[in-house]
């Protein structure tokens, strides 16, 4: 799924679709911890140019997402966080609401009254244990098909580029794409870290996500 929210960002760019089709993502299925961070970023002598970890914030709407304290270990230049909030199915969905809606019917997932970001975090929420700050809820009837519902939107994203409707790219998938292509330089100065002559397919191998979000 990521990699076609990656195409529709390329839309007809040949230098950003031949980054995209050659960009390294790993699925890491759980959250991301230092290990496999340290594995390939470890702060001067990195495998890679540059790592981008996706990951869901889990926090409610209005809570803004903190990084793990680990992720100052490492070059900021090399090394960033882009965060999914507060999931990945409410993130998507804004902007894309007709997709989403095709995906649901697609695996038999009922959202009642119109698709909001709200509605579809309600409908694929992780039950949640009583505190003191707030009370008990029980997981959404969606949470057990996470991984259908990634693959379904991906396959209407197909079928919206390959029919000329509109996708919308979700800001945090454009800032971590923008962050990983050669010719973005976040600190503002040239970058010299990739080889001279260094193609947009060679050096988007050299870069990388890693997916945490548990879904293909």
């Amino acid at each position: 799924m990521l990699r076609e929210l990656a195409w529709a960002w390329a839309d007809g760019d040949f230098d950003k679709q031949a980054f995209v089709d050659a960009l390294t993502i790993i699925p890491i299925g759980t959250r991301v911890g230092p290990w496999a961070v340290r594995l390939l970023a470890t702060r001067n002598h990195e495998l890679c140019q540059r790592l981008a970890i996706l990951s869901d914030s889990d926090k409610d709407f209005d809570e803004a997402p903190a990084e793990p304290a680990w992720v100052a270990d490492h070059d900021p230049e090399v090394v960033r966080v882009f965060f999914s909030h507060p999931t990945l199915e409410p993130a998507v969905t804004p902007g894309n609401e007709a997709l989403v809606q095709a995906a649901l019917d697609a695996i038999n997932l009922e959202v009642e009254g119109p698709i909001t970001a709200q509605r579809v975090r309600d409908a694929f929420r992780s039950a949640r244990v009583a505190t003191k700050e707030r009370p008990a809820l029980a997981a959404g009837p969606g949470a057990r098909k996470k991984g259908e519902f990634a693959l379904a939107f991906a396959e209407q994203l197909i079928s919206a580029r390959d029919s000329g409707r509109s996708v919308n790219v979700p800001p945090h998938v454009e800032a971590l794409l923008n962050f990983l292509r050669p010719d973005f330089t976040p600190s503002g100065i040239d970058d010299q870290s990739a080889p001279s002559g260094t193609s947009d397919t060679e050096a988007a191998a050299m870069s990388g996500v890693f997916d945490v979000t548990g879904t293909p």
